[in-house]
Parts: structure tokens; sequence; C-alpha cells
């Protein structure tokens, strides 16, 4: 009869339980990356509940995930929603979800698209997508790009946005 040491056995239970518990996990992260590519593609629908549910959706996803490759999946579509969607809570949520993504971001790659798009929003004709691009551009995106080439691309359009506006207000660019 085979015999085993009892410290033998519960670390072989230990290490079971182990695997176990990293396969739910991991299950567990499938399933939020899978919520997190249906919410962004759902951002593009054209039922503005749906939107509007797929941006609350991925405004409370955000703050839970620490993988930067998922956070860059979603980037795209939360600017262009903050940016072009016809509904202010779609446009309001999407903001927020995107603050809060890229606050956990730090690859030059996926942050000058985004830099770019939102100088791009300080042309918007409402005031209130331009203030929010002019505060999410002051507020840590552009401070976050470590790419000089990039960052000098973009100066001549943040000067001349600058000049452009009425005051140093953000609604007012």
């Amino acid at each position: 009869m085979l015999q085993f040491h009892p410290s033998l056995l519960l670390a072989l239970f230990a290490v079971i339980g182990g695997v176990s518990k990293a396969h739910g996990d991991s299950i567990e992260a499938s399933k939020a990356t899978k919520n997190i590519r249906v919410s962004a593609v759902k951002l593009s629908d054209k039922t503005p509940e749906v939107r509007l549910q797929a941006a609350r959706t991925l405004r409370e996803l955000v703050k839970g995930i620490e993988s930067e490759t998922e956070l860059k999946l979603i980037l795209s579509p939360l600017v262009n929603a903050m940016l072009n969607d016809q509904s202010a809570k779609v446009r309001e949520n999407a903001r927020f979800a995107l603050r809060d993504a890229l606050s956990k971001v730090e690859d030059n790659a996926a942050l000058v698209p985004v830099a770019e798009s939102l100088l791009g929003g300080l042309k918007h004709k409402d005031v209130t997508i331009r203030a929010h691009c002019a505060h999410d551009l002051s507020n840590g995106v552009v401070g976050k790009i470590d790419d000089a080439k990039a960052l000098q691309r973009m100066l001549g359009r943040l000067t001349v946005a600058t000049l452009h506006a009425e005051s140093m207000e953000a609604a007012d660019f």
C-alpha cells in the first residue's frame, strides 16, 4: 500500500487548490475581457440605450482592469464615443471611463493617438466636449507621453487652439 507523509498530502492539496484557483481566476479574467470587448463594440450600436448601457458598463469595468493590454483595446472606442455620440449621457460615461483607463496606461503608442484625438476635439462645436478635451489633455495625457517627436507634432495644434481660445478657461477652447 502506498503511503504519503501528511505534509506531502497537504502540499499536494495546496498545489491542486492553487491550480484550481488560478484556473478559476483565468476564467473570470477571460469573462471580463469578453465583457470589455462586447461593451466596446456596443458603443457604436444604433440604439442610444444600448450605447448608454455599454458606456456605463465600461465605466464600471475599467475600475477593476489592471491589464494595460485590455485597457488599450477600449481607448479608441471610448474616445470616439466621447467626441461623437449624440447622447450627452453616453459622452459623459465614455469620458469618465476613458479618464480612468488613461490613468492606468503608460504606453506611448496608445497614448499618442488619444492625445491627437483630444486635440482634434478642441475644435468641436460643443463647448462641453471642448472643455473635456482641454481638461483631459492638461491633466495627464500629454504629461505621460515621453515621445519628443510626437509631442512636437502636437505642439503646433495645441498652440493654434490656445491662440484661438477666447480665454484660458477650458470651455473657451
